[in-house]
């Protein structure tokens, strides 16, 4: 799809390079071809014109076709370091009476439990659950 982008985007500049025509007829002619260079990816992949144009115009302004990849989402920071996470896997792996938690199989409230005793660090059952299902 970048490539895509990429080729209309080039399309566009082109088109917006070259000097108008001097009759109206084929200014309404340009006009259609710039505006069919946005619309036609935007129907290809269910985008709308207004996101193909402001992927054009990013890429015009940085130069670079790489400006378009989507940026890892900006959300709460872990409680937990890389480390104890690795730990936790490792945990996960026996059962969790050997570690002193009552409970034959893992599940949210015991790895709370667990984590609470271990780490001195509190999360909620729910939190624990999505770590469970992270490592299944």
């Amino acid at each position: 799809m970048f490539l895509i982008v990429f080729l209309y985007s080039f399309q566009v500049r082109l088109l917006s390079q070259s000097a108008l025509p001097p009759s109206d007829a084929s200014a309404v002619s340009y006009i259609s071809r710039c505006s069919a260079a946005i619309h036609s990816p935007g129907s290809m992949f269910g985008n709308s014109p207004r996101s193909i144009s402001n992927w054009i115009k990013r890429v015009n302004q940085t130069g670079n076709i790489e400006s378009l990849r989507s940026k890892p989402g900006s959300g709460r920071p872990s409680r937990l370091t890389q480390e104890q996470k690795n730990e936790i896997r490792t945990v996960l792996q026996q059962l969790p009476e050997e570690h002193g938690i009552q409970g034959k199989s893992w599940n949210g409230k015991n790895l709370s439990s667990f984590i609470s005793q271990r780490y001195g660090i509190t999360l909620q059952i729910r939190a624990c659950q999505r770590i469970l299902s992270a490592n299944i």
